[in-house]
């Protein structure tokens, strides 16, 4: 399940050096790595080929091999700038990287405040909010990005990298915003978001056919683009996620289902940990959902969108939505009891715009679909 080479143009009005130049082209790879082995070893790539220094998120610290990679490039000399979700710092390879002195910000540790709306103190723990992202950018010039990173479970990532001048500053953007300490839960006196909207750009085209997208939560609301895409669909949309726990989402796949859509969901053995009795609205109102579940491993979060032709036997472009985190509530709620929301959570949520549905990407994310739908039996 692996992937091609693709490029795009980023057009700029000042002189290059040769180096430079170089980077006047976005290049992606987009590829399926087969379990955390795999997603350590590209991750540990690019850190090790940093010289200068590393701006890196990552959502778990239980592989050593990974942390230690970060601690080498320390200790060589390079400028390091980690931010870890808070409920993680305790992790071996975090807690190592943080004795050792590596710059490191804890982000998402909880939110509360007076709600004017309800008339009551509202709040969400830090283990409610969640810096979910997973990326590295070496240099200036060069990124990882995945679905997970830092863990040990074993099951698929989805990865983009690269090297490019539009994408690194739009990561860096993000990076600089969370390591300073505007995350999820840092609002303003009037209960907004206070962080910006980081990607500057509607899309990145690619010279090979394809068009992909780059939106950081919570300012985009990434399951909220997910639910319009799935609303808009022509012909079919097949979802793959660890936990489905998000109203707007189960009442847009009834929506379309109800009208003859081929909608299928695949969800993962964690099904139900984030909010129970959110979860349960997948399984009690949407009947007419083909509804599947594997038993082992942890699933990335993947919306694949037209994939099939429509009633008029054509096929109108395809979209793959490649998030950082479960498909969580879409929505703040407040119902005596708090739930999580992706408005708490800092993600990442990369979106491939296949027009001819031609694209060895594409092609890629689909043979994961069928692979993992081999493996799953009935919800």
């Amino acid at each position: 399940m692996k992937r091609t080479l693709i490029a795009c143009f980023a057009l700029t009005l000042s002189g290059c050096s040769q180096l430079d130049g170089q980077l006047l082209f976005n290049q992606l790879d987009m590829e399926v790595l087969d379990g955390p082995t795999e997603t350590t070893n590209a991750f540990v790539r690019t850190i090790d080929g940093a010289q200068e220094e590393l701006a890196i998120a990552l959502p778990l610290g239980s592989d050593e091999n990974l942390t230690g990679s970060i601690l080498d490039a320390h200790d060589r000399g390079v400028s390091v700038k980690l931010v870890i979700d808070h409920d993680q710092q305790e992790d071996t390879g975090f807690a190592q990287l943080i004795e050792a002195g590596v710059p490191t910000t804890l982000a998402d540790d909880g939110l509360s405040y007076f709600e004017f709306n309800f008339k009551d103190d509202v709040g969400w723990t830090s283990e409610q909010t969640i810096m979910s992202s997973a990326f590295v950018v070496a240099d200036r010039q060069r990124f990882i990005s995945a679905t997970t990173a830092g863990g040990l479970t074993e099951g698929p990532r989805i990865s983009v990298s690269g090297i490019g001048e539009t994408l690194v500053e739009d990561l860096l953007t993000e990076h600089n915003q969370l390591f300073g300490g505007a995350d999820a839960v840092a609002v303003t006196a009037f209960d907004a978001p206070a962080k910006s909207i980081a990607d500057n750009r509607w899309s990145y085209w690619m010279s090979s056919g394809p068009m992909m997208e780059l939106w950081f939560g919570p300012q985009e609301r990434i399951t909220k683009r997910m639910i319009d895409a799935v609303y808009g669909a022509r012909s079919s949309v097949w979802v793959l996620t660890d936990d489905c726990a998000n109203e707007g989402l189960v009442a847009a796949l009834q929506t379309k289902a109800n009208h003859g859509f081929d909608i299928k969901i695949i969800v993962g053995p964690n099904f139900g940990d984030s909010a129970a009795p959110l979860s349960r609205l997948l399984q009690n109102e949407a009947p007419n959902v083909t509804k599947r579940q594997i038993s082992t491993g942890r699933l990335p979060t993947m919306v694949l969108v037209d994939l099939e032709p429509a009633r008029d036997n054509r096929y109108h472009p395809a979209k793959a939505f490649v998030s950082s985190h479960d498909l969580y509530s879409s929505s703040r709620f407040y119902r005596a009891e708090e739930v999580v929301t992706d408005q708490l959570v800092d993600g990442t949520l990369w979106v491939l715009n296949d027009f001819g549905h031609t694209s060895a990407e594409l092609a890629t994310l689909t043979e994961l679909w069928e692979t993992v739908l081999d493996q799953s039996g009935a919800l």
